[in-house]
């Protein structure tokens, strides 16, 4: 019941998602770093977004494989992960009933325990999201169940895999062996050392692997979230702050611990209080609920058992009371998550899939710097360097020794041969190589923050031209709530080009392609569109222009005179489609083709 429960939650999100975006977009882009590097890893062998370098971009090391063999199978579709946590969604419901029914809780307790599981956790919501939290919920609670089974060869052994399996799904698992390390005590110490081993060869393994590759021991997102704990004391203040449910159930637990309950609740509790305890100190909390939505769920699962029990002793209406003065804010954060994911996802395809979408079409095998790297390392080919750190070494130790600046960004760039660079207004804290420049940027309604988030396109070497041109090519992609902003304060919405009316007037007079070549459009009679195109010879040969008018396509050479193409009778919905193509290279051997798409006849 339970699965199927939140089954149908995660296809009301899929439901809703597809309407509003026109296809299944995750609301955050991190999701897409999983699949870019599960995609590296099936075409190249490469565990990283570029193939022969390698990256430890992923926290997730057994979700990122996990990917990557069902990209193997299903094709490149980012739909695997959403069809992984379908399966994990079952994976938490069965285990978290044996948990229930292991603890002792009637029928009736445990239908509404998982009742509440599936809603304050909240189940759909962490499956739409794409990533491996609702798979880590599962592999814990089966790991506990394993630790509290009769210690056999056989189970000693199961222990240990499911606390290496737990451990490369999120390394927050080592806070839960510690935790049951100290529940358990010398009474039951080869389960516990089982675990121990278990969780400490997974972390040795893919550390040494790393090492081998010349990576660091620890994944970069971890050692990123690290380098970041060590103002412990604000991170600590934040977290409380955020994680008012999570302290909330800590307290209620540790009451009714403090009037006694019975070995297995005991054991179950105290491995939940210290597991809690070391993600506020070292861990995250917040964002989307993502990063301790784990233990909310193991605490509910801790707790209620245990209240339906004592219901009527002090502590445990004292711990009922506790609860009560947070279930309204673990209300409107659950609202809000739940409100969120649509407008995540439509920013999400705004500010990340279609730029990445847009640098493939547009600039394919041109080497990109980004700051988001989810959506670039699954949609394009393209070589990357990720500013934030997690998808390229030198600039995650950068990072950790203090941040970057532009002598030292600068060289890694130029090692990587960077043409341009997607990234914030602020460049990484300002850290602006002098040989970049603004081209261009995207302004795009944030769902969370208020206003708008700026997306920056940096050219390098003052190549403005170029790239303001090719992004007015793809206009027709982003919806009218998004604006391009040009070099000089011109703000244009991305119809820009647009030919209105059945007469055909004009409302944009010419179109730049790249650095050589212009096409201008104009209307001499209503119903008649005319196209000059004008452009100097590249690479020994005259540019190439192709046009799409409905369902026709005609290929014309531009001399360098000019030439003017009769398009003919035009219809009210036809969309014209111009790629010019100046059959020249860059430095890389990347293509320069542009394509338009934003010239639409309406009525």
């Amino acid at each position: 019941m339970a699965w199927a429960l939140s089954l149908a939650g995660l296809a009301v999100l899929l439901r809703s998602t597809v309407a509003t975006c026109g296809e299944w977009i995750f609301p955050l882009d991190d999701a897409y770093i999983h699949l870019g590097l599960a995609r590296s890893l099936v075409e190249s062998g490469t565990w990283g977004v570029n193939p022969g370098e390698f990256a430890s971009a992923s926290s997730s090391p057994a979700w990122t494989a996990l990917m990557a063999l069902s990209l193997l199978v299903a094709g490149p579709s980012p739909v695997v992960a959403l069809v992984g946590n379908a399966v994990a969604l079952g994976i938490v419901c069965f285990a978290a009933a044996a948990f229930l029914r292991d603890a002792g809780a009637s029928s009736r307790a445990a239908g509404a325990t998982l009742l509440a599981l599936v809603v304050a956790v909240p189940l759909p919501f962490l499956a739409g999201l794409g990533m491996e939290h609702v798979l880590h919920l599962g592999l814990v609670l089966a790991l506990l169940r394993a630790v509290e089974a009769p210690a056999t060869r056989t189970n000693v052994t199961l222990v240990a895999m499911l606390a290496a399996a737990a451990t490369l799904t999120r390394y927050e698992t080592t806070f839960v062996v510690v935790g049951l390390t100290i529940a358990n005590g010398p009474r039951a110490w080869r389960p516990s050392l089982a675990a121990v081993a278990g969780s400490g060869c997974a972390i040795l393994g893919f550390g040494a692997f790393s090492l081998s590759q010349a990576g660091d021991f620890l994944p970069n997102p971890i050692l990123k979230k690290a380098w970041v704990a060590r103002q412990w004391a604000a991170g600590l203040r934040e977290a409380c702050a955020d994680g008012q449910a999570l302290l909330a159930l800590m307290l209620a637990i540790s009451l009714l611990l403090a009037f006694g309950l019975d070995n297995r609740s005991r054991r179950r509790a105290v491995t939940f209080l210290v597991a809690a305890a070391a993600q506020l100190l070292f861990g995250r909390i917040g964002w989307l609920y993502r990063y301790e939505a784990w233990l909310i769920g193991l605490g509910v699962l801790v707790l209620v058992p245990a209240l339906a029990r004592r219901f009527r002793s002090g502590p445990a209406i004292v711990a009922i009371w506790i609860l009560g003065l947070v279930l309204p804010d673990l209300g409107a954060r659950t609202t809000a998550a739940w409100s969120s994911f649509v407008p995540g996802a439509r920013f999400t395809l705004d500010a990340d899939v279609t730029v990445a979408r847009w640098i493939a079409a547009d600039w394919p095998g041109v080497p990109v710097a980004v700051h988001d790297l989810g959506a670039a390392a699954f949609y394009t080919d393209n070589p990357l360097v990720d500013l934030a750190g997690l998808g390229t070494d030198s600039i995650a130790r950068l990072h950790r020794e203090g941040g970057l600046a532009a002598e030292t960004l600068a060289p890694i760039l130029d090692e990587h041969h960077i043409v341009f660079a997607v990234a914030g207004p602020d460049w990484m804290d300002g850290a602006r190589p002098p040989a970049f420049r603004e081209a261009a940027r995207l302004v795009v309604p944030h769902p969370v923050f208020p206003g708008s988030f700026d997306i920056v396109i940096w050219s390098r070497h003052g190549d403005v031209v170029g790239l303001g041109s090719s992004l007015r090519s793809v206009a027709g992609h982003w919806p009218d709530r998004v604006q391009l902003v040009l070099p000089g304060d011109r703000t244009l919405p991305l119809g820009y080009g647009e030919l209105v009316g059945a007469a055909v007037q004009v409302e944009a007079q010419g179109l730049s392609f790249y650095s050589n070549g212009e096409a201008t459009f104009t209307s001499p009679e209503p119903g008649r569109l005319l196209l000059t195109v004008s452009g100097t010879a590249a690479a020994g040969r005259f540019p190439l222009v192709k046009l799409t008018v409905g369902i026709h396509m005609r290929e014309v050479e531009a001399p360098e005179a000019g030439v003017v193409v009769d398009l003919g009778p035009v219809s009210v919905g036809e969309l014209l489609t111009v790629t010019f193509d100046d059959d020249a290279v860059d430095a890389w051997g990347g293509d320069r083709n542009v394509t338009v798409r934003s010239i639409r006849i309406r009525p």
